[in-house]
């Protein structure tokens, strides 16, 4: 007969103990139940595994280039130097990869980009090499993973214009910068000859993903006429007095001040501004980029797996492991 062993992630300090040689080894009595130690070992190779599960070794940089369609376009994705990639049937392997740029092979389930649409990306476990999908699905609420498939680990994301082109960014570790010209940066103003006296809402969703708190806003202040002292405040939308950012109108008629703030959003990406003063005096506001904190592991991981990958097993608490790449 055979028992199952059920591990539970955790990890005790309790000392494993064998019988002694020469003596008897049962699995459930005797003073060293075999059955004890291997549910300890057990336990304690679930509880690593937890622990390193989607972390990565990465510089973080994450672009998309200019000039881009729905249909071609270049995700740019920095050099992968470790991450920990789990597939559908539990194996999980160390990978590394990236380095290159993606485009609309990677779409999943086909097809071209949609209008005004959040895309995420995401890299994973491809039959033993690291691959990319691009995906509509946002990442868990850790932002480590894609929501309901533990096996994507996510990487960065990008919006759509009206006709489905990608905005081109540049993002570092989580720290996104809209990089247009042009015509498009049309694509960036949230308010244009804003004159409201009381807080009005500032809809940052286009710009900023769902699961982003922070907005970076750029405010301008048009004065419309000689010392009128007017203002322009920004702040978290509904927040009655704490984060207000402040920008003065000018002194002379026409003349335009433009301050850039990293503006706390709701889970609506809203903001807030108003006009204090009046005059005549009106804003326009544009999101220039947002912020995201990710759950980065260090480059050490990277650097831990190459050291191993061709060293002998060793133990961490009493588990022989190897790390695969």
């Amino acid at each position: 007969m055979t028992t199952t062993i059920t591990p539970v992630s955790q990890y005790d300090a309790a000392t494993l103990t064998r019988a002694a040689d020469g003596e008897d080894a049962y699995m459930d009595g005797g003073a060293a139940p075999l059955g004890t130690v291997l549910q300890k070992l057990a336990d304690r190779a679930i509880f690593a595994r937890d622990a390193v599960i989607a972390t990565i070794g990465w510089n973080g940089d994450f672009s998309v280039d200019a000039g881009g369609t729905n249909s071609t376009f270049a995700v740019n994705i920095g050099t992968i130097g470790a991450v920990v990639t789990g597939t559908s049937a539990s194996v999980y392997k160390v990978l590394s990869g990236g380095g290159s740029a993606i485009g609309a092979s990677k779409i999943l389930g086909g097809g071209n980009l949609a209008n005004s649409t959040w895309y995420y990306v995401y890299c994973y476990d491809n039959a033993g090499t690291l691959d990319f999908e691009i995906s509509t699905t946002a990442p868990s609420a850790s932002r480590r993973t894609k929501s309901g498939d533990a096996t994507r680990r996510y990487l960065g994301c990008f919006p759509t214009t009206s006709a489905g082109a990608p905005i081109p960014l540049f993002a570092s570790n989580g720290h996104y910068v809209y990089d247009v010209g042009g015509s498009l940066i049309a694509t960036l103003t949230v308010v244009t000859g804003g004159t409201a006296s009381s807080y009005t809402s500032v809809p940052c969703a286009a710009l900023a993903p769902p699961h982003a708190r922070i907005a970076c806003l750029a405010v301008s202040v048009l004065s419309a006429a000689v010392g009128v002292g007017a203002s322009v405040s920004v702040q978290s939308y509904g927040s009655a007095s704490t984060g207000v950012h402040s920008v003065s109108a000018g002194q002379t008629n026409l003349e335009v001040t433009t301050a850039e703030f990293d503006v706390r959003v709701d889970s609506s990406q809203r903001a807030q501004y108003k006009v204090n003063g009046g005059g005549g005096t009106a804003c326009e506001i544009r999101v220039y980029g947002f912020r995201e904190e990710l759950p980065h592991a260090s480059s050490a991981l990277a650097s831990h797996a190459r050291q191993t990958r061709n060293a002998a097993p060793s133990a961490v608490g009493g588990v022989a492991h190897r790390v695969d790449a």
